[in-house]
């Protein structure tokens, strides 16, 4: 009887560790995925004669969605100068499509690809950095 007590504790000790880990990995997951934006603006300068031609600003969003092998990065950029009338436009885009692993132990989003340095996310902030300077950061918004 003591041994079957013992077998049915250490049973309830397993399920229990065993929920907790699979609790937090979904959770993680949560804090993962999403969209992280970042905003600036700066002065632009023609070309030749270093007269300013006004502002520019730039809204830059990196959106990460689950995949079954990791993670999907995509970007994308806007651009409006508030000395022309073209409005938002489609910029070029700082970081090409691709897929990521999560390294929870550096909370980083590293890709196959070495072109890619490392993303590195603070899950407790919301914020997301794509230089190890950990400088400009992203905002998650969702």
């Amino acid at each position: 009887m003591k041994s079957l007590n013992l077998l049915a504790s250490s049973l309830t000790c397993i399920i229990i560790l065993g929920g907790c880990k699979s609790g937090n990995s979904v959770l993680d997951e949560e804090k993962i995925i999403g969209t992280y934006v970042r905003q600036w603006e700066g002065v632009q300068t023609h070309a030749y004669s270093d007269r300013v031609l006004g502002k520019y600003f730039i809204k830059d969003t990196i959106f990460v969605t689950k995949k079954t092998d990791g993670y999907g990065i995509t970007n994308r950029r806007w651009k409006n100068n508030d000395y022309d009338t073209l409005g938002w436009r489609s910029s070029e885009n700082f970081i090409k499509p691709h897929t990521a692993t999560f390294d929870k132990i550096d909370t980083t989003l590293n890709s196959p690809m070495s072109m890619y340095p490392p993303m590195i996310l603070d899950l407790q902030k919301g914020l997301l950095y794509t230089s190890s300077k950990r400088t400009d950061p992203y905002t998650k918004i969702d």
